[in-house]
């Protein structure tokens, strides 16, 4: 859906969401619609990782099996 007025940023999909929640009005970003973009990320996260091709959704305990490998050999502290 087009957003008319100003670029507000996280700030304003907040506002939004709370406009939602307390008046019912329309929410710019659905929730649903989020899910599938971090699905997607994830994928593309999983595929490089494992340097092969994988389905969405992705299959949640290889995610978070490889991404905990990759939080344990994390030299970042």
């Amino acid at each position: 859906m087009p957003v008319k007025g100003e670029n507000t940023g996280h700030k304003g999909i907040t506002a939004n969401w709370v406009e939602a929640v307390l008046k019912g009005t329309e929410l710019l970003a659905p929730g649903v619609d989020e899910i599938k973009g971090l699905q997607l990320s994830n994928a593309m996260y999983l595929s490089s990782w494992t340097d092969s091709t994988v389905d969405i959704p992705v299959d949640e305990d290889l995610f978070y099996n490889m991404l905990s490998k990759k939080i344990k050999n994390s030299r970042y502290r």
